[in-house]
């Protein structure tokens, strides 16, 4: 790889106007020079476009572009439509209310210039409002098992993290269209369990993620979510619990189990029986190694269900004890 290969950002945004300048801005001072900036406009009502023409003339390395309508409505299809339109060696995802240190780029793209095989750069994160900025959760990324340690919450990380060798996203499927909730971490399991993945990690926290303490998964069962969206979101833990019980670590494994019922437990609150029972059954079918122990205690849970429904949740308590224990375990 050359000493300078071009970045493509891409940026996608919807009704952003108020607050993208400020991420475009962190782009613009980036200590790396050879990039472009693709945004990518979701069907914005407000000024966006105004605003960004302005921004555009006076630096030619930004471009805006409209998704089409060949591309699904919304994040997923944005990204793809960039990806197309990306002329560069590497990429990077940034969502349109975060930031980039300004050593960002620059930090990982030495990281490939040394490394000819790699195709995945990662770094760390810090989380920021107007009043504060913390470590994210579980933000520390390994140097190995990156699938498992992602899979199984042990490590978070998100869109705008990694830096990609766009040859390796090439011939893959990106983000899923159709999944509207859920949609990193479905991408990821299945980026990151490939066999040709080859990574290294900045250890530093070049990434700033807003947020508005106002999209909380737990808060959206307890309101009710619809059942797209909470099927949606189970989407990526299945596809991740298929490919972990295809491998022999069954403590990544138990791991997941745990974390998928534990997400179940939450579904409750919204009275989404049939969705809670139809997850447990899939659990109990490609359970690892197919242990009694594991199906019987998938069996156990689905009863307790059934209960639940007839008695309108009254039990519910016994039942989020029982799935949250770690007797899948033992």
């Amino acid at each position: 790889m050359k000493d300078a290969p071009l970045v493509s950002i891409v940026v996608p945004t919807y009704n952003r106007a108020h607050i993208i300048l400020e991420t475009l801005e962190s782009v613009k001072l980036q200590s790396y020079q050879n990039w472009e900036c693709l945004v990518i406009d979701d069907g914005s009502s407000d000024h966006t476009e105004k605003l960004l023409q302005g921004y555009i003339d006076s630096d030619s390395r930004f471009k805006y572009l409209v998704r089409p309508s060949n591309f699904a409505a919304g994040g997923n299809g944005a990204r793809n439509y960039g990806f197309e339109k990306s002329k560069g060696v590497l990429l990077q995802w940034l969502d349109s209310d975060d930031l980039l240190k300004p050593s960002k780029i620059k930090k990982q793209v030495a990281q490939f210039v040394k490394n000819e095989n790699l195709v995945l750069s990662l770094c760390g994160v810090l989380i920021f409002s107007e009043t504060e900025v913390y470590s994210k959760k579980n933000s520390h990324i390994p140097n190995n098992n990156l699938f498992e340690a992602y899979a199984s919450k042990e490590s978070s990380i998100g869109t705008n993290q990694p830096l990609w060798k766009k040859e390796f996203l090439e011939n893959k499927k990106l983000y899923d269209e159709e999944i509207i909730r859920g949609q990193d971490y479905d991408f990821f399991v299945r980026m990151f369990s490939s066999n040709d993945l080859k990574y290294k990690v900045v250890h530093e926290d070049l990434v700033l993620v807003r947020t508005s303490g106002t999209n909380r998964i737990t808060k959206k069962f307890k309101q009710g979510a619809g059942t797209i969206d909470i099927r949606s979101y189970l989407i990526g833990y299945k596809r991740a619990y298929k490919i972990m019980s295809q491998k022999e670590n069954e403590e990544y494994y138990v791991k997941l189990s745990n974390l998928i019922i534990k997400k179940l437990t939450k579904i409750l609150w919204g009275k989404n029986f049939e969705i809670v029972i139809e997850t447990l059954k899939f659990l109990k079918m490609n359970c690892y190694q197919d242990k009694v122990i594991y199906k019987s205690h998938f069996t156990k849970a689905i009863l307790i269900i059934k209960i639940l429904k007839l008695t309108k949740l009254k039990g519910y308590s016994i039942l989020k004890d029982k799935l949250q224990l770690d007797e899948i375990s033992n």
